[in-house]
């Protein structure tokens, strides 16, 4: 129960030029009430491995450099992600490896992934996906811990905003 004597308790908004009283059923964003946000933890550099042409890599890229985010693009025909880092990233549960596959792509066809999926271990994902970078779902977003495969943009807020 809410007592008119608790108004002293809540966050004033200093920077309004008047004293506003925020409840405390209401969410208080810094800024609103005066209070000065700590700084972010700095994000680890991302790398994110897509092909120039690819428009959900085009999609992802316009998302990243709209909110300032640095990161290195690697082009996938010319370079694969290396194996360690694979290895990693599926070993920790970053990602699964079968989010990484690009069902969609006619290299996927052409290897008849659809029927050896299933069976496959991990140790055969990282060799087919160092082997064969165009099976990898675009863009494939990392910073070595945690990682994305696609362009949704939910995901990206929730992994790659600091």
């Amino acid at each position: 129960m809410w007592h008119g004597n608790e108004v002293a308790k809540w966050p004033i908004d200093q920077a309004a030029g008047s004293a506003r009283f925020f409840p405390p059923c209401f969410p208080v964003i810094p800024s609103q009430a005066g209070i000065q946000a700590q700084a972010p933890h700095p994000m680890r550099p991302l790398t994110l491995y897509g092909i120039p042409t690819c428009d959900s890599c085009r999609k992802a890229r316009k998302w990243l450099d709209g909110r300032g985010v640095a990161y290195t693009f690697v082009n996938l025909k010319e370079q694969t992600p290396p194996a360690d880092l694979l290895q990693t990233l599926f070993d920790t549960g970053a990602i699964a490896p079968e989010k990484c596959l690009n069902t969609a792509g006619a290299r996927y066809r052409e290897l008849s992934l659809k029927d050896r999926r299933a069976t496959m271990a991990t140790a055969d994902f990282v060799r087919l996906f160092v082997a064969e970078g165009m099976v990898l779902k675009r863009p494939l977003v990392t910073d070595g811990t945690q990682a994305t495969a696609g362009f949704k943009e939910a995901a990206f807020a929730a992994a790659w905003t600091i």
